[in-house]
């Protein structure tokens, strides 16, 4: 997955955090200044080496940033612009953004060209075209209805299907083994999940059958194989919904944990699940920490 550097200024922070979570809704790793500094660090230092390692910069303008007389943003724009020279001209590095009506910097790149040559982003105009247009630049290209075709679901045992009245769903999987050795070598096209009530909370807003599988499924374990936009953390957090309430599992939040491979990741769902788990009964909040995170 990509990721992905974010200058902005103080004043833009409630509107840069939603647009981050935005993109790491599609799997995009992003850096953010107030996420990845902690004390002890020798901050010019890290920001310097985020801006160099980083697969793309993303530069978001605006009114309060045009009204700075003084900002840090103006030397994360120096050592960009430095990154973006070594670069070839061909391929899409820096990305200007605008937050608000305004315009890009007129800054010196080299070769007769400023920041104004590099074509940019207004998310004030059109909020989802702005985030797809700036997917489409790092390479993702997001279904327009907000939601996956397919999703590959490969179940690590009981792979006899089940016939019920919510029909069947268009899924592919994988091959894999169950208990008696039986082998799934070629992929079928379908998969048959329990009855299902469209009336559950957890189903609420659902739209086509794609996800149901990480939603619904009993099994103890179940591994997805899908790629950014597909709708794997909408599922997972719908699932712990899910286990939690009182019509599905029931089970106690305390017994439920969530595991992120990093602190942002984990923050994400943190929010994402506070948010669903808001107006829907449950005993306790489940525990969501890192992969690294101690006992």
């Amino acid at each position: 997955m990509p990721n992905v550097f974010i200058s902005y200024v103080r004043e833009n922070s409630a509107l840069v955090d939603k647009f981050a979570g935005e993109l790491r809704r599609y799997g995009v790793t992003v850096w953010l200044d107030r996420e990845q500094l902690i004390p002890g660090m020798r901050w010019q230092q890290a920001i310097r080496k985020a801006i160099r390692g980083g697969d793309f910069f993303i530069a978001c303008f605006s009114a309060e940033s045009a009204a700075r007389s003084r900002t840090y943003q103006n030397e994360e724009l120096v050592l960009a612009i430095e990154e973006l020279r070594l670069r070839p001209t061909d391929r899409i590095w820096f990305i200007p953004v605008l937050l608000s009506e305004g315009t890009i910097p007129d800054r010196d790149i080299g070769g007769g060209e400023t920041l104004n040559s590099i074509q940019w982003a207004a998310l004030y105009e059109n909020w989802d075209e702005g985030i797809r247009r700036v997917l489409s630049a790092i390479g993702i290209s997001p279904q327009t209805s907000g939601r996956p075709d397919t999703l590959t679901i490969s179940e690590p045992a009981r792979l006899e299907p089940e016939v019920a009245s919510a029909g069947e769903l268009p899924m592919s999987i994988g091959p894999t083994k169950d208990s008696e050795g039986y082998s799934n070598a070629k992929p079928q096209d379908w998969l048959y999940l329990p009855e299902y009530s469209t009336n559950m909370p957890w189903h609420e807003g659902v739209r086509g059958t794609q996800v149901l599988p990480i939603i619904d499924l009993d099994d103890e374990m179940i591994r997805v194989d899908a790629g950014p936009g597909t709708g794997k953390t909408y599922g997972l957090v719908r699932r712990v919904q899910r286990i939690l309430h009182p019509n599905g599992l029931n089970v106690p939040g305390n017994r439920v944990l969530v595991v992120a491979f990093n602190r942002v990741i984990a923050k994400q769902l943190q929010k994402d699940i506070d948010e669903r788990l808001a107006n829907s009964p449950h005993d306790g909040n489940p525990v969501i920490q890192t992969v690294h995170a101690p006992d």
